[in-house]
């Protein structure tokens, strides 16, 4: 169940992040031939940053739709939205009211949509991709530490299999389950034992 949605929201991310990168190459295609400002943090040209952004956009939503590490892939989603998220704090601090909309005109003109729509459809982007990479990097780990805990709290049972009288030691929420008795590997049903031998 976690590991399914973990990859739902990896998928989700690689297609938000093609369209965002999409929407970067359509916006320089269409300016092609207009002189653009330079972005007020990396002095180059705002044609030149969409580029590298949407390539950078674009090798990260490949590697999110189409590669296998899971761990990888969502480093990746938080590095760069652990950048975008830095970058647009930037723009704050250098006093850009509208944050990306202020000065992403080119993007706005060739969507039909406002300055402040577009720069709060980038954020929310953002923070999808920050708050739901973090959220499933860390759930493993967490996963695993409150069943270690769960364990802790409610002890083992130990028990001998019919077969074979073999010793089994299982976590009293595994009582009830069927598993192949890991000596003899004939199926058995976990249940508690007796109060006397317990």
């Amino acid at each position: 169940m976690q590991l399914t949605l973990i990859r739902i929201f990896i998928y989700s991310s690689g297609a938000l992040l093609l369209a965002a990168a999409s929407a970067g190459f359509l916006t320089n295609w269409a300016s092609a031939g207009f002189t653009t400002p330079n972005d007020p943090i990396f002095k180059i040209s705002i044609r030149h940053l969409f580029w590298i952004v949407s390539g950078v956009e674009l090798a990260v939503a490949l590697v999110c739709l189409f590669g296998r590490q899971i761990p990888l892939q969502l480093m990746l989603i938080l590095w760069l939205s652990m950048n975008l998220a830095i970058y647009r704090a930037s723009l704050t601090f250098l006093g850009m009211r509208g944050g990306f909309g202020g000065y992403l005109a080119n993007l706005s003109d060739v969507f039909g949509i406002s300055p402040n729509t577009t720069d709060t459809m980038l954020t929310m982007m953002i923070l999808y991709l920050l708050i739901g990479g973090s959220i499933s990097l860390l759930f493993p780990w967490v996963w695993t530490r409150m069943r270690k805990f769960s364990v802790k709290a409610n002890g083992q049972i130990k028990n001998s299999c019919p077969s074979c009288g073999g010793r089994i030691e299982f976590p009293v929420y595994g009582v009830g389950r069927k598993i192949a008795c890991p000596h003899c590997m004939s199926t058995i049903t976990l249940q508690k034992p007796p109060a006397a031998l317990a």
